[in-house]
């Protein structure tokens, strides 16, 4: 099984080796740069921000990505929600989250029902993943269709939905890294995007979304 690490970034520089780094070249938004990694030959693409670090080799989770193709996963990342409500959003930021594959983020916020599933293991019954890593298919990477939400916000979600529609699952990945996010974002442009996203996606699904959601052709 041959799996590839994309990093994408606004301007052209050098990072880790063996990785591809995806600048403004292949697209201005995240969600183009996810679709152009389907110009390399790869069984599994991983999209991950260039503030997190990868702290295990990718090798011993290959058995984990064989199983996603046996339960026909497209979509798998780190923390997921189970349930996806119209507000699109993740968490408050510099909310923790500590397990799911050892990812951490922020400090906590005290809140016990946010909507992250901080739970480490294989799942294939989510209904989005976060964006800070994703691994996708090549069967769902060849049918994505990078939809002009927003240049960063919104892509993760948008990504799952289009891979729940295709009737695909998306999962947990059980992998050990390091996520250095501040988790900043601007309410403003939050919003747009989200206004965005739901005008689209509304009509074709029902919300909140589950993994069990039926699809409308639109």
């Amino acid at each position: 099984m041959e799996i590839k690490v994309f990093v994408p970034t606004r301007d052209p520089h050098e990072g880790v080796t063996g990785e591809i780094y995806l600048d403004n070249s292949y697209g201005s938004t995240l969600s183009e740069k996810i679709k152009a990694m389907s110009a390399w030959d790869a069984d599994w693409y991983i999209f991950r921000h260039d503030d997190l670090e990868i702290l295990r080799p990718l090798m011993g989770a290959i058995p984990q990505f064989e199983q996603f193709d046996r339960d026909n996963v497209g979509v798998a990342g780190l923390i997921g929600t189970m349930c996806l409500h119209t507000s699109c959003q993740w968490w408050q930021p510099l909310r923790p989250v500590v397990t799911a594959g050892g990812i951490i983020q922020g400090f906590s916020d005290g809140r016990p029902d946010s909507p992250m599933l901080d739970c480490p293991g294989y799942r294939t019954d989510m209904a989005s993943v976060d964006g800070c890593f994703l691994a996708f298919s090549r069967d769902f990477l060849e049918k994505f269709e990078p939809h002009p939400i927003h240049w960063r916000y919104l892509y993760d979600v948008d990504a799952c939905l289009q891979c729940l529609e295709m009737g695909k699952k998306v999962g947990i990945l059980d992998l050990q890294c390091r996520h250095q996010s501040e988790g900043k974002f601007d309410p403003r442009e939050f919003e747009d995007a989200r206004q965005k996203f739901l005008a689209y996606w509304k009509p074709r699904v029902d919300f909140p979304v589950i993994s069990q959601s039926k699809f409308r052709s639109v």
